[in-house]
């Protein structure tokens, strides 16, 4: 029943998902450009941390596609699905553990690894996915 109007819905509900993560996203960047995140930080040290969540990425898509097909012996498929879940950081999940955990820090400097690591994760899980879906074919 529920799976149902799910499928009838489809198109709607992607929207709705799609809409509530770019508000989100808006929400932590404007807070990040309201407390001048953006002018605490030199150039160097934005490519720096840029840099380093790019590796950081690279190196969990590939120890959990390897923990997929040669430690667990799972399905090509499977272990696609451990590769993107394995690497699925939110901020909308981490933007409310934050203000849990880091009480009364400046948010935007706390989050901010997290913002720009959910830009990167997003566009390079999409090239991905794109690849994969090709590959399928």
């Amino acid at each position: 029943m529920v799976g149902d109007w799910v499928g009838r819905k489809k198109r709607v509900l992607s929207y709705a998902d799609r809409g509530s993560i770019l508000l989100i996203i808006y929400v932590a960047f404007s807070r990040g450009v309201v407390d001048r995140v953006w002018t605490q930080l030199g150039i160097g040290d934005l490519v720096l941390l840029t840099a380093i969540l790019c590796a950081l990425l690279t190196l969990v898509l590939a120890v959990t596609m390897l923990v997929g097909l040669k430690a667990m012996r799972l399905s090509r498929e499977d272990s696609i699905v451990l590769q993107f879940c394995g690497s699925n950081k939110s901020l909308a999940s981490g933007l409310p553990m934050s203000t849990v955990i880091f009480p009364g820090a400046q948010q935007s400097m706390v989050i901010l690894p997290l913002m720009l690591f959910h830009q990167i994760q997003l566009i390079v899980c999409a090239i991905v996915a794109r690849r994969f879906s090709h590959n399928a074919d």
